[in-house]
């Protein structure tokens, strides 16, 4: 499995992340469909295709932990649900 280029002592990719998020993502399919990156010293594996993430996410790419893949998509990206703490926008049609 490919690793991520740019990866620093101690940060590892987080910095490049951060700085470059999108970006960055995007450029991590000209290097496989799975690609590892280091979030400080953990590592983790990111699905470069929509159909790949399709697969993963729907259960037809084998056993994985969906609750803790979850946890970890919203500690990066926060999920806000409506009742819980974040008020919806209601689009003006009128």
């Amino acid at each position: 499995m490919p690793t991520a280029p740019c990866r620093m002592p101690l940060l590892s990719h987080s910095v490049v992340a951060l700085r470059h998020g999108l970006d960055f993502v995007m450029s991590l399919a000209e290097i496989g469909l799975i690609v590892r990156i280091y979030l400080g010293p953990r590592p983790a594996y990111v699905l470069t295709t929509a159909d790949l993430i399709r697969e993963v996410s729907l259960g037809e790419a084998g056993e994985f932990h969906r609750e803790e893949l979850r946890e970890a998509i919203q500690d990066v990206i926060p999920i806000r649900r409506p009742g819980r703490g974040s008020p919806m926008r209601r689009s003006s049609t009128n």
